[in-house]
């Protein structure tokens, strides 16, 4: 029987319905209080016997599943042997997942993408036809499982599963009750959603910074395309997908901590660069940590005489850690404006250099 409002069902044992505040588990304050409250105000959400809703319990795959069934109305009586086996059953008839989808079983942790994938395909709302521009706004779009990119970007446009806070997806972290509990109270409410920033391909910029980094002469001496002429000659698509490359390169390189774990840096700028652990290894010899951000825009970019692919962008950059170079000052924030050249190959670009422009 369909549920009239928010459905939702956080744990198999449940007691009487409190107030969020009420769980000694959750503090005022609490990021997701207020998700929280309104769910149990609204009599949906219950927490454990012990007074607590373990907000950052890790969720796992059949209870996840069970909250997708739950808001979608269907009232299921506990399996025999395992009692999310009629939950299960039921979403791979409505095709929500297949049956071989989760190879290590449902009693383990879900991960993001197949949150996303689950969501989108449990959701009954439109999408665009084309949705690629909002792709370079998270920063690991290109080395997302294929399987489920579709499903993470129309999350992500839908706002329902945002980013971190670093512009990353992070499709193989986990999720907890909190998270879970606000995913779907998004999927059903979507005033409750985030706003997804359209950012155009490569972001916002201020129109100062635009004016002037456009105001920089080209070796117009030489041949060059500009954006237009590029995107006339050779199409939109095709310099979308050569912007999305540019765009990740220009973040690696503002962005490194020689304490992380260099693995995915490196599957990263392995795109970029002939000898990626030659630079991997100076950045942690230095003790390099930078922080960055920048402002770019479609029409910044041209082809110049020398057939190199260019793109001018403003950059704001710190430094929490440097050694063995007196010219930086440590947490002074540094604003330049720069050109970042690329080569082209046939199978990926190459960086170059890059030119300060003041």
């Amino acid at each position: 029987m369909k549920k009239l409002g928010t459905a939702l069902i956080i744990a198999a044992l449940t007691v009487k319905t409190v107030c969020a505040a009420e769980f000694t588990d959750i503090k005022e304050g609490m990021w997701a209080e207020e998700t929280i409250t309104r769910l149990v105000e609204d009599g949906v959400i219950n927490g454990y016997s012990d007074g607590t809703f373990k907000p950052y319990k890790t969720i796992k795959v059949d209870e996840f599943i069970k909250l997708i069934m739950t808001q979608k109305g269907y009232n299921l009586q506990k399996g025999e042997k395992y009692w999310a086996s009629n939950y299960i059953n039921k979403a791979v008839q409505l095709g929500y997942f297949e049956a071989g989808d989760f190879v290590n079983g449902y009693k383990v942790p879900i991960k993001r993408n197949e949150m996303a994938s689950m969501i989108i395909k449990a959701l009954n709302e439109p999408f665009p036809l084309d949705l690629s521009k909002f792709e370079g706004q998270l920063g690991d779009y290109r080395i997302l499982n294929e399987k489920y990119k579709e499903s993470i970007i129309k999350a992500y446009y839908k706002g329902i599963i945002t980013g971190y806070p670093d512009g990353e997806f992070k499709e193989d972290n986990e999720a907890t009750r909190a998270e879970a509990a606000t995913m779907i109270l998004r999927m059903v409410d979507p005033k409750e959603r985030k706003e997804t920033p359209d950012k155009g391909f490569v972001g916002r910029i201020e129109d100062e910074n635009f004016k002037r980094l456009n105001a920089y002469p080209t070796d117009a001496a030489g041949s060059y395309l500009n954006f237009f002429e590029y995107s006339q000659k050779y199409g939109e698509s095709q310099l979308d997908e050569k912007l999305t490359l540019m765009v990740d390169y220009i973040y690696l390189e503002n962005n490194f901590d020689f304490e992380l774990e260099q693995t995915d840096y490196q599957k990263k700028i392995t795109n970029f660069v002939i000898n990626p652990l030659n630079i991997i290894e100076a950045n942690v010899q230095m003790k390099k940590k930078i922080v960055g951000s920048f402002e770019t825009n479609k029409n910044l970019f041209y082809r110049n005489k020398n057939n190199e692919l260019v793109l001018r962008c403003v950059v704001k950059y710190k430094y929490a850690s440097l050694e063995n170079d007196k010219l930086v000052e440590l947490n002074k924030e540094y604003i330049r404006d720069v050109e970042y050249i690329f080569s082209e190959t046939e199978s990926k670009l190459l960086f170059i250099r890059k030119e300060y422009l003041n």
